[in-house]
């Protein structure tokens, strides 16, 4: 229940211009030493235009889709996150890829539902808040997944 109300209370974001330069990099600089004790390379393309967005709710964001990218390339060699912010027409998006195991169709069916998970230690909350998040900023949360050659999760502003 407690998981529940925090999903259905996203605040109110409150927009401010962000680098997302330096968002990355003070989250890498947060979870870089555990994502390179487990042989995860990063590489990074980030373009310079700013992001108007709630620094602190997008970051939220990123390190939930960073940290389940790196559960998902437990078992990976030669693991790699890709990190991109690119604008795309009217949108900017910033996208977190792993080269992991990818996800079967019918899991992915139900990653953004509320208490969804396959994780033995999971809640099922953090897609479904991270989703939240992102609509509370006109935007969306997307994802696609190939079995075998990795997932991709997309913040579309």
């Amino acid at each position: 229940m407690n998981a529940y109300g925090e999903l259905a209370r996203v605040p109110k974001p409150a927009f401010e211009p962000i680098n997302v330069q330096n968002l990355i990099d003070d989250i890498l600089a947060l979870l870089g030493a555990e994502l390179k004790s487990k042989g995860i390379e990063v590489q990074l393309e980030i373009d310079s235009a700013p992001l108007l967005a709630d620094k602190e709710l997008i970051e939220q964001d990123i390190i939930n889709l960073i940290k389940n990218a790196k559960e998902a390339l437990s078992n990976t060699t030669e693991a790699e996150i890709k990190i991109n912010y690119q604008l795309y027409n009217d949108q900017k998006i910033i996208s977190i890829e792993d080269n992991g195991p990818g996800i079967e169709a019918q899991v992915l069916e139900n990653i953004f539902v509320p208490f969804f998970t396959t994780k033995k230690e999971g809640s099922g909350i953090g897609l479904s808040l991270s989703r939240q998040i992102m609509r509370a900023h006109k935007g969306n949360l997307t994802v696609k997944s190939t079995p075998g050659f990795g997932t991709q999760f997309s913040l579309i502003f």
